[in-house]
């Protein structure tokens, strides 16, 4: 089984995760700063994504005040750029972690299921989002509010796995790293033994030493 982007060269992939890496941490950055006068008024969008009836969502937006239920929708369409990034970036993290280990064990196929799965995860924060504009514009059907929360739950959860994969490969990478770098010092640097002496105690007659260079 291969994951998404195996096709890939993997100088190329390495260097696609690190641009993907570094725009979904700029996104996540602005959807922070815009969230911000969000969660002042009393609600964060998260509390809203996993509001779950449509009592309480009305009751976060009421909250909001209009000004920030037109913020809350402006972040909602940005957030539709990082719900592109960050599934192909965790994804392509995936991939790049279940090369630490031994080929054919069971953590390569967990990362490999787990690089899919962070596409699964993209889809369900896009029809979330799209239900979420739908309540900011004004729909009232009860059942909008328990699907957004049912999308939110198993992307959370998959997103988190996945990031927690990710980090284990990189530390396992490290530790490789750094045993490969101890043991390269070790080959330029040998250690050197103590040269023996080579002056000879000889017993003269039986009854003293004498030390010969």
């Amino acid at each position: 089984m291969n994951y998404p982007f195996a096709h890939l060269p993997f100088h190329r992939q390495r260097f696609f995760f690190g641009i993907l890496l570094l725009l979904t941490l700029l996104v996540m950055g602005i959807l922070a700063w815009m969230e911000r006068p969000l969660a002042k008024a009393g609600a964060s969008i998260v509390d809203f994504e996993l509001a779950g009836t449509l009592d309480k969502a009305q009751t976060i937006m009421h909250g909001w005040g209009e000004a920030n239920r037109q913020l809350a929708r402006q972040q909602t369409v940005v957030d539709f750029v990082f719900l592109v990034l960050y599934p192909l970036a965790i994804a392509l993290g995936c991939g790049l972690a279940a090369r630490q280990f031994s080929t054919g064990s069971w953590s390569v196929t967990v990362g490999l299921y787990l690089a899919w799965a962070q596409l699964a995860a993209g889809l369900l924060d896009a029809v979330e989002h799209v239900v979420l504009l739908r309540l900011l514009q004004g729909a009232q059907h009860p059942s909008l509010p328990l699907i957004a929360r049912w999308c939110a739950l198993p992307k959370f959860a998959i997103v988190g796995v996945g990031f927690i994969y990710v980090l284990i490969g990189a530390s396992t990478w490290a530790f490789h790293a750094w045993k490969i770098n101890q043991g390269r010092q070790s080959t330029a640097h040998p250690i050197r033994l103590r040269q023996p002496d080579h002056r000879l105690k000889i017993l003269v007659g039986g009854e003293k030493d004498q030390v010969v260079a």
